[in-house]
């Protein structure tokens, strides 16, 4: 096989709604995904024996990529010797679902180089057993509506034109723990209010009403997160009061969050904030 490389992008959750806890133990959400023309590259060359590697991330078998590959072998029933080499771009742990999107860009990839015939059906029932996040990414569309657990999708027409500022601090939030939180102080929106206020939000950008998007950008994630991290609801507030801004918001469980301008094409800036706890301002 010729050498392969693949671009995987970020994403954003627009809104996110916790809808309440299954009996399963996993959480019902309606979230509404938007992807960044920020990249992870992903490069696939021919060996001996699958390996994964990642600078600044974990390679080898804890990689989701590699469990991707080899949950994949598995249901084929058969072996993908590959070298996969991820070179990251897309900051880790915050929310922006950087691991997920090299899994579902490597499932892609592999498809297509060994002419699986998978349709996309069969690589999100693959991918949705190793993360919530992995059939959107699937997805040509740059925009859907997740429910479940975020993997049953709705893809959305919208071609976001946006300048979206990221605000990464060096501040790792487990989702699991995000979650459990959620729980246990009830941080939950009825359904019939989370989806009005979906509707609400996706006709603001079919409209491009954006005095009134900002009112239905939400992320339950932040009533549970200042408890523990008291300093990201300085961040999230601080982000929020950005000039010029149409809306802004915590993506995912965090900790990442951004802003949103008004632009003619898409792009993505990436600021690192300057976070010391106990002060009570963040710099960026």
């Amino acid at each position: 096989m010729k050498p392969f490389k693949i671009k995987a992008p970020a994403k954003i959750n627009l809104a996110l709604w916790i809808l309440g806890r299954r009996p399963d133990g996993y959480h019902e959400i309606l979230t509404l995904f938007m992807k960044l023309p920020l990249f992870d590259e992903v490069f696939i060359t021919e060996a001996e024996e699958l390996k994964v590697f990642c600078k600044g991330c974990p390679s080898g078998k804890d990689n989701i990529v590699f469990k991707a590959i080899q949950l994949l072998g598995d249901e084929l029933g058969r072996k993908f010797n590959v070298e996969v080499r991820i070179s990251k771009k897309i900051p880790m742990g915050g929310g922006l679902g950087g691991g997920s999107s090299d899994a579902a860009a490597v499932l892609k990839a592999l498809n297509r180089i060994y002419d699986l015939g998978l349709s996309l059906q069969d690589m999100q029932n693959i991918g949705a057993q190793l993360g919530a996040d992995i059939p959107f990414f699937l997805l040509e569309s740059p925009m859907a509506v997740g429910r479940g657990k975020g993997e049953i999708l709705e893809p959305v027409e919208i071609q976001p034109t946006f300048h979206v500022k990221l605000f990464c601090p060096q501040i790792h939030i487990s989702t699991a723990w995000a979650y459990s939180q959620a729980s246990l102080k009830k941080s939950f929106t009825p359904k019939s209010i989370a989806e009005s206020k979906l509707q609400g939000l996706l006709n603001a950008f079919r409209t491009k009403d954006w005095q009134n998007l900002r009112n239905f950008v939400e992320n339950d994630f932040e009533k549970v997160l200042p408890s523990e991290f008291p300093e990201m609801k300085r961040l999230i507030e601080k982000v929020k009061a950005e000039k010029g801004a149409i809306a802004a918001g915590l993506s995912g469980s965090g900790a990442c969050c951004f802003s949103i301008f008004k632009a003619h094409s898409q792009m993505v800036e990436l600021v690192t904030p300057c976070i010391v706890p106990g002060h009570s301002d963040p710099t960026f």
